[in-house]
Parts: C-alpha cells; structure tokens; sequence
C-alpha cells in the first residue's frame, strides 16, 4: 500500500484489519491528535521542500514564445534547457508571451531585487509593480526575497534531516548491534578474509585519497573515489574466490572483542565537543559545501544511537526465544537479523526523532556561523545571521527564527507521540 493511500479511507480501514506490529502502531499513532498533526505537517514540509523550485522561481513553469512551448523550471531542473540565445540576455519577465504560468512567488533564493534593496521591511513601501511581486516577507541587504528564502532552506533542512536520520541510524544500528548481540567472544573470522578485507581496505584509501591527491594536485572527492573503487571491488572479488575455494576448516579463526572496541570508540566520541568538532572539521574543508554537512553530523552522532542498541541487545539476546531460535537450527547472523534486531528497533526510532531535531539545530548553528553550507546555498541560519547587519531588520530574525523553533516542536511532538503508540504495544 503506497503512504498517500495511508490516508484514504481504504487505507484506514485496510491498517484497522491488519495484525502486523509496524501498521498496529501506526495506526495507534495516526489516532491521536498530536501524532496526526505531527505527520500532516511533516507531509506539508516535505511537499514545500521538494516542491521548492515550482513554488519560487523567477522563471515561468510554462510558456509559449514565438510558437514554442518550453517548460523552463523543470528543464534547468533536469538539465535539458535548450532556450535561444536572447532568452539569456534579458529578464524572463520581458518576453512576449503568447500564454504562460508562472509559479506563486515570482522570485527565486537568489533572484536580485535592486529596486527593494537595503531591507525593506514586509509592512513598508515597497517599488514593485503590482502586489504579485511584492516581497511579502521582506527583503536582505541584496534585494533577495525572504520568502523564497525560506522555502529554499525549508530544503536544505530536510534534507539533512533525511541523510542524517538514516546514516546515523544505519551506522548506530550496526555497530550498536554488533556489540550487544555478539559481544567479545562470540564473533570469530576467518584471518585470511579479515587479513586481505584489512589490507584492500588501505590500499583503497592511499591509491584513491592519498597518493592520487599528492601526483595530481587537488583531486575532487568523486574522482578521489574512483581511484579508490577498483581497489575495493577486487579485494571483494578476492575474498569471495577464497571464500568459495578454501574450506573454513582449515583456515584458523579469530576472535574479534566488538564490545570492547566499540565501547571505547562511543567513550572517546562521548567526551569530544560534537558542535566544536563540526566547526573544526568544517574549517578544514578547502570548499565548503551542504554534502559535508550531512556527512560529518551523522558520523559524529552515530555514537549515542550505537549505545542505545546495544544496551536492547544486551537484554534481548538472553532471552528464551533467542535460544529457541538457535535450537531450530538458525544461524547467528539470522536471529540477529529477523529476531533481535527488529524488537529493538521500535525505542530507538524516538532516539532517532530526538537526534533530527538536534541535526536542524546544529546545522542553523553552522550556518549562522557561516560554516557548513558554501556561499551561494540559502539556509535557515544564514538568513538569521543576516539579521546581525541590521538590527532593525527584525524580520530576518523572526521568520527562520519560528521556522528552526516550529520544526523543532514538530520533531518533539512526533517523539511524544511515537512514545505512546510503542509504549501501547503490550
């Protein structure tokens, strides 16, 4: 069933009739008042996020000119733009239309109004032509359009959010289970496969990050992965013929101490500064891009996700049905998969919420800072730090200010709804 068909009648009754654990919760969470509101309202962000380009564009989203249509948003978009010469020269506002739609806001993030400049405030005198183009959120120094602004950085945000939830939850789900499931003497590899998985691994690293940058002088980070990759599928490659050709048997195992090693690496993240680090790590960036923010945030919070894993693990694993599960004959690696893990999913999805919400705070901090985000890219915090220029400049405070505080009562009241439909699962 599709997630818009969640919202039907149909799917409505369709979850109402279904026993499993994953539709029972949601449908305890979509009967409460704050958890409908909640998810209405992270739907609406997502449509006006992904939606950003359609909704504040200076260009129209359909046109006729000289009895050529052209769709000019979605062909920028898409890469497929092929517009005569003079539709570079002059404004998209001054052609001669035979028929056009242009998108609700006639300005994109970047779009320079020089008659509006300097802040102009959302209840002054503003010099546009009709009220179509007024900037009904204001304006910067630039002459840039607040309101697409924050439909701009409504974007960004939430695509952080996505990236960091699922590469913090992924990494803390591994490594945390890892260590509570198997601990320090259950998990034993083959040393020929550990030894050549070691050896390609920094290989790769050096071909591809090290010694490429040093022979070619300030190498991409895409190219920087292709030198590398050739490296890891080979080494992939190897261990799958030793795998196939070499009997386990003869081959001696080691113990790995995953619960150790792992404990010791979440201590040491435990105790480092997150926000300092990030500022550091962003400084060090030769150029600054949004990517190494939704990089660098999940793999410095992965730590506290991995402990809270392991702690459900720990007590999960020592449970009869564990062992009824081994006796049936299921590999290690199955009941990990199909059994321990998926019952201690649930409570760490509110960690997960708790830790979004932290991500959209983290990344206005950045970007107030001006880190984080290169120059051209409009975020939240950047419009708030624009509000330091001109302090009577009160809307660049205001609106990104009741943008990251309603996105983080959103992500809280998800969290507490969340927590009702889990804790009503017995």
């Amino acid at each position: 069933m599709w997630p818009f068909n969640w919202f039907s009648k149909r799917g409505i009754q369709l979850l109402n009739g279904s026993a499993s654990w994953r539709r029972l919760v949601w449908r305890r969470l979509w009967r409460q008042r704050k958890g409908k509101i909640s998810i209405m309202t992270l739907l609406i962000w997502g449509i006006v996020a992904l939606g950003a380009p359609f909704l504040a564009n200076d260009k129209p989203l359909w046109c006729r000119v000289e009895g050529q249509t052209y769709w000019p948003v979605w062909e920028e978009i898409s890469g497929t733009a092929q517009w005569p010469t003079h539709f570079y020269t002059t404004t998209w506002y001054e052609h001669p239309y035979e028929a056009v739609l242009w998108p609700p806001i006639p300005y994109a993030a970047h779009t320079l109004d020089t008659r509006n400049r300097n802040y102009k405030s959302p209840f002054a005198s503003q010099n546009v032509p009709t009220n179509r183009f007024r900037h009904w959120l204001g304006t910067d120094r630039l002459g840039r359009d607040v309101l697409a602004g924050m439909i701009y950085g409504a974007r960004i945000a939430l695509v952080v959010c996505v990236v960091a939830f699922v590469l913090a939850g992924g990494l803390g789900i591994l490594f945390g289970g890892l260590a509570g499931f198997w601990g320090d003497e259950r998990m034993r590899v083959r040393a020929d496969l550990a030894i050549i998985s070691v050896l390609g691994l920094l290989i790769g690293i050096y071909e591809g990050f090290i010694a490429g940058t040093w022979q070619e002088g300030g190498t991409s980070w895409s190219h920087d992965l292709r030198q590398a990759l050739p490296w890891w599928l080979g080494t992939a490659l190897v261990l799958w013929l030793l795998r196939l050709s070499l009997p386990a048997r003869v081959v001696p195992h080691w113990r790995l101490p995953l619960d150790l090693w792992v404990m010791r690496l979440i201590e040491l993240m435990d105790t480092l500064p997150i926000l300092l680090i990030l500022i550091v790590l962003s400084g060090l960036v030769q150029k600054t891009s949004i990517l190494w923010t939704m990089l660098l945030i999940p793999l410095i919070g992965w730590y506290a996700v991995a402990r809270y894993v392991r702690g459900e693990l720990l007590s999960i694993r020592t449970r009869t049905w564990i062992d009824a599960a081994r006796t049936l004959g299921l590999s290690e690696w199955q009941i990990f998969w199909r059994h321990a893990l998926p019952n201690a999913i649930g409570p760490v999805l509110i960690l997960l919420v708790y830790f979004t919400a932290d991500v959209v705070a983290i990344e206005a901090s950045l970007s107030f800072l001006g880190l984080g985000s290169a120059p051209e890219e409009i975020t939240w915090g950047k419009l708030l730090a624009e509000s330091r220029h001109n302090m009577r400049a009160w809307w660049l405070a205001v609106f990104p200010g009741l943008a990251i505080f309603g996105v983080l009562w959103l992500l809280h009241s998800l969290v507490d709804a969340l927590n009702m439909a889990l804790e009503a699962r017995t």
